[in-house]
């Protein structure tokens, strides 16, 4: 009987590694790109025979030592309906109403991620949105150490129960090609909120196929994250062995404060409260079915770097442990079965720190701010210690580096496994997590990405479309300061004008001063649309670019910008009285001109000496913009804005914004 039984379990795990498989972007409703060599992929057993067929078309292959297979499918004539997408081998597949069209991969952080729910006019623009052409794919966040083969997701057609959730800029872009075209546009969407630009290029590329500069960078962020989990340990190890020392071990009994215990108020959890020992606090919060996900009631906490103990209505639910802790990570915690009523939250932390606070995010269900108005009991104060007991503290290993800020990372479960999927290119909006220290490398990592892509899609013609950053942050007055954000913006342009087909929507105008996530996406679909428009659909009259200064000449004391595509003629747009601050809260504030006599706003010259001053004048003739300023005699450089927040207002005829620029006067 037991060998029965060896043989039968023996004979489902054959089976089941024999089953041919495809990564989860081959499923029903997909999109596939229309050409003459579509490729449809996946794995099976070794020399196991795969055939696909779609309308008509079909091609088989076998197998190869690794159980991987590809066919190529001639889908340039297929026609606009829905068709199974059908493949075999020991077993069968079968992906329904799969349609042909245009395949684009919506590709960066959380301004791509933003979807079509949480931007400008969502309302009227969801509810117009049936359309079965336009199909989206929202890929599942995963970014292991090592590349992976399948990638999760699923199709959706737009609808108005469903286009909420697409991406924002990625709609718009696709709402643009099909209404121009009348083709059907597939969005493949991995976007990831606060992921670098390193972590959507392979390690193999970042090390070793780009400058020695990103190299350095590259294996410095790779170290931080793969050698952590060992640093913390020691880290800990260290804690725990100077807490018994010093007499700051937590080794009682949990006791809950007595009824007549002192608490004090606490304002804001977020804040550092001083001091160390058993610390407790608590809240009295109403649970109601609203607060329910999937059943259970979300709780989070923020980031305590030290351990602690959850308790509802005096029972425990949760425990953060001091190697999590140590880690930085958003404490969060899911409870269930807990009916609708008043629970007390009492958090009990030990705090072996001189200080504790919980950073970040706490929301109850769906309370947001949840970090407000608790309260506060000391119940063991641990010792006051030396000078040298102090010193002798293990430092504090730091948080532990996100997968999707690690060089690679994203590229092994977001990119690896789409590979060699045929698509016409990518939707780039990225850059904001690189607005640090290693701004100044943008321009090579976005030239790295661009020929690994290619590379690895095998299409030299692979397109990249991004959106430049717009403005954002507080306004300045000084011409002379210079932001990460900037040079940001400088390295991808400089990037995108040093290859071909690839380019750039600028968006200058469409930010909010203190809001990351500017709402309006509408305009930066449509943009980015207009470039394809006229270079991948035939509209090759169709103005799609935003003036560029391509030189700067010595007229006099003045200073002559001459532009290339200002199609329909430079013009001045005329300010507004205010700027945003937050759209969605409708807060503005009074706008402050520089250049408040200037036909165009936006310009400053430099001087020999190295400083810059805003123009007295910048005057439009023709194609060009006339500079000059009474406190720059001898100009050497021009800018246009070049700040985080410019106030500017130079726009073409077609309605685009002049990209920002610096400039060496000839």
């Amino acid at each position: 009987m037991k060998k029965s039984i060896l043989l039968l379990s023996l004979a489902a795990v054959g089976a089941a590694y024999a089953n041919v498989t495809m990564p989860g972007v081959f499923s029903d409703k997909a999109v596939l790109q229309k050409s003459n060599a579509t490729a449809v992929f996946g794995k099976a057993d070794p020399g196991e025979k795969v055939s696909v067929s779609y309308a008509g078309v079909s091609a088989s292959t076998v197998a190869g030592k690794d159980g991987k297979w590809l066919v190529r499918l001639d889908l340039s004539k297929s026609d606009d309906a829905g068709h199974d997408l059908v493949v075999k081998g020991k077993n069968t597949i079968t992906c329904k109403d799969v349609i042909t069209g245009e395949v684009w991969y919506c590709i960066g952080q959380s301004n791509m991620a933003m979807t079509v729910v949480r931007s400008m006019n969502a309302k009227e623009n969801i509810a117009k949105s049936a359309n079965n052409r336009i199909r989206h794919f929202r890929a599942n966040c995963v970014a292991p150490e090592q590349p992976v083969d399948n990638i999760r997701g699923r199709w959706v057609c737009a609808d108005p129960k469903t286009t909420g959730d697409f991406t924002a800029a990625g709609y718009f872009f696709a709402r643009r090609i099909n209404k121009e075209c009348g083709i059907a546009v597939g969005l493949i969407n991995p976007s990831w909120g606060g992921s670098s630009i390193e972590s959507w290029i392979s390690r193999e590329k970042i090390l070793n196929g780009s400058t020695p500069a990103v190299a350095k960078n590259a294996r410095k962020e790779l170290d931080a994250y793969l050698q952590y989990d060992s640093r913390r340990d020691k880290y800990v190890e260290a804690v725990n062995a100077w807490a018994k020392e010093v007499g700051y071990t937590d080794d009682a009994k949990v006791e809950f404060p007595a009824a007549d215990a002192k608490w004090t108020p606490v304002k804001n959890m977020q804040r550092s409260i001083k001091g160390n020992g058993i610390i407790w606090f608590r809240k009295t919060v109403n649970i109601s079915k609203a607060d329910y996900q999937w059943g259970k009631v979300l709780l989070e906490f923020g980031r305590p770097q030290v351990p602690v103990d959850v308790y509802l209505n005096g029972k425990l639910v949760a425990k953060l442990d001091m190697k999590t802790a140590a880690c930085g990570r958003q404490f969060a915690t899911f409870v269930p079965k807990l009916a609708p009523g008043k629970y007390e939250i009492m958090l009990r932390a030990y705090a072996y720190t001189q200080r504790i606070s919980f950073p970040r995010y706490h929301n109850i269900g769906k309370t947001k701010n949840a970090q407000m108005n608790w309260e506060m009991f000391r119940q063991r104060n641990f010792a006051k210690l030396s000078a040298a007991q102090v010193k002798a503290m293990p430092k504090y290993v730091g948080t532990k580096p996100y997968p999707s800020k690690t060089p690679g990372m994203i590229w092994n479960g977001l990119v690896h496994p789409l590979i060699p999927y045929t698509m016409r290119g990518a939707l780039w909006y990225q850059g904001e997590q690189n607005a640090g220290a290693q701004s100044v490398l943008y321009g090579d990592h976005v030239r790295a990405l661009v020929s690994e892509l290619r590379e690895r899609f095998e299409n030299p013609e692979f397109r990249f479309y991004a959106a430049q950053l717009p403005n954002f942050m507080k306004k300045s007055s000084d011409p002379n300061r210079v932001s990460n954000w900037m040079r940001v913006r400088a390295g991808q342009s400089s990037a995108i004008e040093s290859m071909s087909g690839v380019a750039e929507a600028i968006i200058i105008d469409l930010g909010e001063a203190n809001d990351i996530h500017p709402m309006n996406k509408e305009p930066v679909g449509e943009r980015l649309a207009a470039i394809a428009l006229r270079n991948d659909y035939g509209k090759k009259d169709l103005p799609c670019y935003s003036p560029k200064a391509v030189c700067a000449k010595l007229e006099g004391k003045a200073v002559k910008v001459t532009f290339k595509y200002a199609d329909g003629g430079l013009a001045a747009k005329k300010l507004a009285d205010f700027h945003w601050l937050v759209y969605s809260a409708q807060k503005k504030e009074k706008l402050v001109r520089n250049s408040p006599n200037a036909q165009v706003e936006g310009f400053a010259l430099c001087g020999k000496d190295g400083k810059w001053f805003w123009a007295d004048k910048a005057d439009i003739k023709g194609d060009s913009v006339i500079v000059s300023s009474s406190k720059v005699t001898v100009p050497v450089a021009v800018r246009y804005a070049w700040q985080d927040n410019p106030t500017c207002n130079l726009y073409n005829g077609a309605g685009f914004p002049a990209a920002p620029f610096e400039l060496k006067i000839k």
